[in-house]
């Protein structure tokens, strides 16, 4: 079994942005955002990946999924 990791290389302004428009209990208080995104770490083969995919948004509100390059 292979073993792949996603890093969402997400800019926080988008993150919140995206987050103002969800409605309900599916709102995430900006401060948690903040607070996990300080909390990130960048991930490497080492820890056991046989591949990690590096994902940032596209201009068309989509994403764009590009091989990791450490």
């Amino acid at each position: 079994m292979r073993v792949i990791g996603y890093y969402f290389a997400i800019d926080i302004q988008i993150a919140l942005d995206r987050n103002a428009r969800r409605q309900g209990g599916a709102c995430i208080p900006a401060k948690a955002i903040r607070a996990t995104r300080n909390l990130m770490v960048r991930p490497s083969l080492e820890e056991g990946f046989d591949e990690i995919l590096y994902v940032q948004s596209s201009a068309d509100g989509g994403f764009l999924v590009e091989p990791w390059n450490t």
